[in-house]
């Protein structure tokens, strides 16, 4: 995929003239974290505010990239540039209807200092990531064990898509799960998309995922895991399959110091 343009967006970014990626590249903006570096290429990721009708805020993620690239099967040597593979994995899960981070834009193109990429992406305007969620918690108290029960059952039963889909995010850290609990419901969306991959054995998906998941929430309680796994499954704690997946994720896990499922 060489272009991508939101029906949606498509209007508005013409108005702006925000519809190519020398548009997008030559906005001053601030990026929003370190730049990514590697093999001679550079990755940065920036908010970008766009005032439309009566002052009202659309708020976008532009991504950029030169020469940085990320292999493939079909690409084994030079590979393709990582936000390629992002936005094809985040139509992907748009068609499963998965929720994840929405494209706005995407292109790339070769220039002469290099070939680039731009991926722009709504703002995931009033979501948290579970890391900075139980950050929060650590910090103000951690709230009842319904609010976080229905926490785990909605990101269990968004993480069961993915594997139902027949896929495997394959970098399943609480970072990239961002939620919004609105009172009335806990929504789910995924980020960073690129090292998706489609998996067809199925077992092996589900224990790779949720034993990184397990590995990078430290800070869940044996409670909060094991309600996890059981909406995960569907299932209660006594039914043999959740005991053999549990079983397997505690296997994969047990050296690792940051699995409390791990230990028991």
């Amino acid at each position: 995929m060489k272009r991508y343009v939101s029906e949606d967006w498509a209007p508005l970014l013409r108005e702006r003239g925000l519809d190519s990626l020398d548009a997008f590249w030559q906005l001053e903006l601030t990026a929003v974290d370190e730049p990514n570096r590697g093999r001679g290429g550079i990755s940065e990721v920036s908010r970008m505010v766009l005032v439309v009708n009566e002052g009202e805020e659309k708020v976008l993620m532009v991504k950029r990239q030169q020469n940085y690239f990320s292999r493939t099967l079909l690409h084994p040597i030079r590979g393709i540039p990582t936000f390629e593979k992002e936005v094809g994995n985040a139509l992907r899960y748009k068609k499963l209807d998965i929720p994840a981070i929405e494209p706005v834009f995407f292109e790339r193109i070769r220039h002469p200092e290099g070939e680039r990429a731009v991926l722009v992406t709504e703002y995931l305007d009033g979501y948290i990531s579970l890391d900075e969620l139980v950050n929060e918690w650590k910090d103000a108290g951690w709230p009842s064990h319904a609010r976080r029960s229905r926490i785990m059952k909605a990101v269990a039963q968004a993480v069961r898509k993915i594997h139902q889909g027949g896929l495997m995010h394959n970098c399943l850290y609480p970072k990239h799960i961002f939620v919004k609990d609105t009172g009335e419901e806990v929504l789910v969306r995924f980020i960073d998309l690129e090292k998706n991959k489609w998996f067809p054995l199925g077992c092996r998906r589900v224990i790779k995922d949720l034993a990184t998941l397990n590995r990078r929430s430290a800070d869940w309680g044996r409670t909060d895991r094991l309600r996890f796994l059981r909406h995960y499954l569907g299932t209660d704690l006594k039914d043999s399959r959740f005991r053999k997946i549990f079983w397997k994720i505690a296997r994969k896990t047990r050296k690792k110091p940051q699995s409390r499922l791990a230990r028991g």
